[in-house]
């Protein structure tokens, strides 16, 4: 989002899905293990860490996501197929 912010050239920027659907959801497969040591605190979850992540501008989902919404060009969501999960957060943070 930063790089076609600053790119005169983009015009505006287009979200799609490259397969059969938009967006199929978040893969949580894994679990979410690989955020225990961002999460935790001698073992337990830790609310305050939680916190600072999910509103941190370089590590939360949703500061992400809002780069969308606050995107000085316009955003166009282009949904085809399924759109949960993920996908709707994409969605709904698009300006047009």
């Amino acid at each position: 989002m930063a790089a076609a912010s600053a790119d005169e050239r983009v015009r505006v920027i287009v979200l799609r899905g490259a397969g059969r659907a938009f967006c199929a959801g978040f893969d949580f497969g894994e679990g979410f293990h690989h955020w225990d040591a961002q999460l935790t605190t001698a073992g337990r979850w830790d609310p305050g860490k939680d916190f600072a992540i999910a509103t941190s501008q370089s590590q939360g989902a949703v500061p992400r996501f809002m780069s969308l919404w606050r995107s000085p060009k316009p955003v166009i969501a282009q949904v085809h197929g399924w759109c949960v999960g993920g996908g709707s957060d994409l969605a709904l943070c698009a300006t047009w």
